[in-house]
């Protein structure tokens, strides 16, 4: 009888119009407990109050890719695809494949000046940088791989919590449908289980839904909401026992305490392995 007016109290059950179990929307959540170690956050450093670096030049192919791209989205009719720019790459690779070797060298030369000519200035560059610069250039270049490293296993974690949700949520649809047919084989589907008792704020806005707000009511006035709602809280625990009794009549008490343990029990939050 404990278990039972628990469960009911709490919400984890509910009747349909025909009288057949089913949870709430909030009742099955996926959750993790993770361990958490806290540590001093490194101050983030400014990587646009430090000299700019030379830009690290086109590759042969990327020119190429460039010099073809309203080419190949035009003539494929990419215009309107969402996936244009990963189609247009696959496309470019294969005209990059099949290029005579003459068309290629000239990108390959041009490539290289460019890069001769980037190495030129990275050199003067460095060379004209102070050591507090140098090492302030290190640690935030060591600030951004970690922070792309983080982003990363964030995105795998959520991924993870994804998977886990839609097996879980299948496993619970499944335990749910057989519950369902259980009950209606039992014959206890047409027991409805009373209606849950309202506080007293609940009852005053049930009944004044364009009344003053609760704050403003004096405590006089919010006393006689109380009342009702002690009244309220007897009509149920009143029901409650009357509808137990007849589960108790027809000999169905054990199934009935069996469901609210099965529904306890799919409530719990998995713990990560």
């Amino acid at each position: 009888m404990a278990l039972l007016v628990t469960c009911a109290k709490s919400g984890t059950f509910a009747f349909s119009k025909c009288g057949v179990f089913k949870l709430c929307s909030s009742s099955y959540s996926i959750g993790l407990n993770i361990n958490r170690n806290y540590v001093t956050k490194k101050e983030k450093i400014d990587i646009h109050s430090l000299p700019k670096a030379p830009k690290r030049p086109m590759t042969s192919y990327l020119e190429f890719y460039k010099n073809h791209y309203n080419e190949i989205v035009e003539n494929n009719n990419l215009q309107a695809d969402k996936k244009k720019a990963s189609k247009a790459v696959q496309i470019c690779s294969g005209m990059w494949e099949s290029l005579d070797d003459v068309t290629r060298k000239g990108y390959q030369d041009r490539a290289h000046v460019r890069l001769e000519a980037y190495r030129e200035e990275m050199k003067k560059f460095k060379d004209s940088l102070t050591a507090e610069q140098k090492e302030l250039l290190k640690e935030a270049k060591k600030q951004i791989r970690e922070e792309k490293i983080k982003k990363k296993e964030k995105k795998e974690e959520k991924q993870s919590l994804k998977l886990l949700y839609a097996g879980a949520k299948e496993e619970y649809n499944l335990k749910m449908t057989e519950w369902v047919e259980n009950m209606v084989e039992q014959g206890i589907e047409k027991l409805e289980v009373p209606k849950k008792n309202m506080g007293a704020y609940q009852i005053y806005r049930h009944q004044h839904k364009e009344g003053p707000l609760w704050s403003t009511l004096s405590d006089e006035e919010k006393e006689k909401w109380h009342k009702k709602a002690v009244k309220e809280q007897h009509r149920y625990e009143k029901e409650m026992e009357e509808w137990y009794q007849k589960i108790e009549d027809k000999g169905k008490t054990d199934f009935v305490e069996e469901v609210f343990e099965l529904i306890k029990a799919n409530k719990k939050k998995p713990t990560k392995k």
